[in-house]
């Protein structure tokens, strides 16, 4: 008899957090679905203007020497980026240390 009253409580207790976790991720969802395409209008507007830099640079110099201009400087930008960004992801401690002295 107990048995099975604890079954059951723990059956319905397990579906509440079923349904609460499930009402909970779905903003996160939404939310992540809207961050991608975000992201990819992001893509697709840079590219544009990009387009349009070289366009620019065109009417002053051919425009192969345009493009190979726009793309070393993205170019050195982006090695610039990637530097900097491993050299801070090199001085997190991800593992603390305890510093206490022992006894």
């Amino acid at each position: 008899m107990f048995r099975r009253a604890f079954t059951i409580a723990a059956r319905e207790e397990l579906n509440q957090v079923k349904q609460q976790s499930v009402q909970a991720l779905a903003p996160a969802a939404q939310s992540t679905g809207m961050i991608v395409g975000g992201g990819v209008l992001v893509a697709l507007g840079a590219t544009y203007l990009l387009q349009a830099v070289v366009h620019a640079l065109a009417t002053r110099m051919p425009r192969w020497l345009a493009s190979l201009l726009t793309g070393v400087v993205l170019a050195l930008g982006g090695v610039s980026l990637l530097a900097l960004g491993r050299r801070q992801l090199h001085e997190v401690e991800l593992i603390p240390h305890d510093d206490a002295p022992q006894p």
